[in-house]
């Protein structure tokens, strides 16, 4: 299980790249502190991106030294020019692509909200409101979606690089033992902060899952509790269920897990996530794994890895294009060393 954390894949890469572009001798405007064909970029919104990193931070337990304060805004800067001519670049079809995308992400959030009371005041504590975490949320799909388009789509392996891929890493394709199983999640976790919720919240919730499982030895259907009341929002959809491979899980999990018969129901399990309920639905021997079981995942591999290798000198291609300028206001530049 993964903590769920305010962030979109690739997207946070382009924080902390080199700036290649010079900076503007005589800004027109005071507050801007970068602007290019299509983008402007205000103090204001630098100061608001640096203000939420610092408040997440802090709920955390951790605050940026003074000494990093410029290097954090460099990077947020950075972050933000990115997000920004990936907008400049989208089409309808990357928009409406992104807004439903966002729509899903933000109904997930506040599924896992005790009330929408206790969602507002989680984004809040986070330093959003609806409003802003809506918008960032939708700014980083809309760029996942753009450079998928621009850039991933483009990627093309060949069978003989795939093939070479597989042949470099045998001991990988060797499956160990594992389990299918349906998986309840009652959270005991601030879905967009990740800290744990408060003891008084944590006792209802160890009494929800608890009814829950009184629910399903009473014959209901376990696949409806899960769809309806499962804050493992990224399963819900499939019936709650995952493959889990031994020694990939965490332990409290993967030892209920694996200890389980075909159709038989754990009881409570605790992990650091929270509170489960794990229905086992078949156990699977070790295995190896033939080049056309994994040619899928080889090419996933293949392109992200590519994807990674490709993404800078397309970023520095859209400030090139876009002529981006830095101001005076702005931070100063990350060297390369300083993103290390």
């Amino acid at each position: 299980m993964k903590r769920l954390k305010l962030q979109c894949g690739w997207v946070l890469v382009a924080a902390g790249l080199l700036w290649t572009t010079a900076r503007a001798a005589d800004p027109v405007e005071e507050k801007i502190v970068a602007r290019g064909k299509g983008v402007v970029i205000t103090l204001q919104e630098l100061d608001d991106a640096f203000d939420r990193m610092q408040t997440g931070m802090i709920n955390v337990g951790k605050l940026p030294a003074p000494e990093a304060r410029e290097t954090f805004r460099s990077q947020l800067l950075d972050r933000l020019l990115f997000l920004r001519l990936c907008e400049a670049r989208s089409t309808e079809a990357d928009r409406g692509r992104a807004r439903f995308e966002t729509k899903a992400l933000i109904d997930g959030f506040k599924n896992q909200a005790q009330s929408p009371e206790d969602f507002d005041r989680q984004l809040a504590r986070a330093g959003y409101t609806v409003t802003s975490i809506t918008r960032e949320k939708y700014e980083e799909a809309l760029a996942n979606t753009v450079v998928d388009r621009e850039l991933k789509a483009t990627l093309k392996p060949t069978p003989e690089v795939l093939q070479q891929r597989y042949d470099r890493e045998p001991e990988r394709w060797t499956v160990p033992e594992s389990v299918k199983v349906a998986h309840l999640l009652v959270s005991t976790r601030n879905p967009l902060t990740g800290e744990e919720l408060p003891e008084e919240s944590r006792k209802q919730r160890l009494q929800m899952i608890n009814d829950f499982r009184a629910r399903v030895e009473k014959g209901e259907d376990f696949a409806t509790l899960i769809r309806q009341h499962s804050d493992d929002t990224a399963s819900r959809t499939r019936k709650g269920e995952y493959i889990v491979l031994r020694g990939q899980m965490v332990v409290e999990f993967e030892a209920a897990a694996f200890s389980l018969q075909p159709g038989q129901l754990s009881d409570v399990v605790t992990t650091q996530f929270g509170y489960h309920l794990i229905r086992l639905i078949e156990k699977n021997p070790a295995k190896h794994r033939d080049f056309s079981d994994v040619e899928s995942l080889v090419r996933e591999e293949w392109l992200a890895d590519e994807l990674k290798r490709r993404l800078p000198e397309y970023i520095r291609q859209l400030r090139k294009d876009a002529g981006v300028e830095l101001t005076d206001l702005a931070p100063k530049p990350v060297t390369v060393a300083e993103t290390k």
